[in-house]
């Protein structure tokens, strides 16, 4: 087990990251709202995640209140949506779904863990309740994603896209040289 300061130091970093997820929320609630002649279960399936990224948020705000930080010293990372938000609608959606949900299950499984060896419970709880809205998320992507693409007219096959966009992602967040292009 790490030195206490360490687990706690890493904990108050984790929980206040989960407070900017609302972010995330503003990404679906724009796909939601560039898209709208998507079918209802579409429509559906984007409430609930975007419901799924505003409650990360208050789980963040929830423990830094448990544990006595204010959570509105925190900044939210604006670059991050406004680098996002450059991007086609479906695109914001493929990041959001199959990067950001897809490669943080390691390390949240790795959080749960170090969780439970240091007996805090709550911030176990929190952290599984992410995993099981994450794994969802990964799943809307995946039944989604095609009929986005054929709603938006893409030519390349879902494979392709998907691995076009992680590049962007690989290249630019990844490696926190975020482009933006403003006009």
């Amino acid at each position: 087990m790490p030195a206490e300061e360490d687990y706690r130091d890493h904990t108050t970093t984790e929980f206040t990251r989960y407070s900017t997820e609302m972010l995330a929320a503003e990404t679906v609630a724009h796909v939601l709202y560039t898209l709208p002649k998507m079918p209802w279960e579409f429509q559906f399936d984007a409430a609930r995640h975007l419901y799924d990224e505003v409650r990360h948020c208050l789980m963040g705000f929830e423990w830094m209140r448990t544990h006595r930080l204010n959570p509105f010293a925190s900044p939210q990372y604006l670059h991050v949506y406004r680098w996002r938000s450059q991007f086609p609608p479906v695109m914001q959606y493929c990041l959001l779904t199959m990067e950001n949900g897809v490669n943080a299950f390691p390390y949240r499984h790795g959080r749960v863990d170090a969780h439970q060896r240091a007996g805090d419970a709550l911030s176990e709880q929190f952290v599984r309740y992410d995993i099981a809205d994450e794994t969802q998320h990964v799943r809307f992507g995946k039944r989604w994603l095609p009929e986005l693409l054929k709603h938006v007219g893409e030519k390349r096959p879902l494979e392709k896209y998907v691995k076009d966009v992680l590049k962007v992602w690989e290249s630019e967040y990844r490696t926190g040289k975020l482009t933006v292009n403003v006009e």
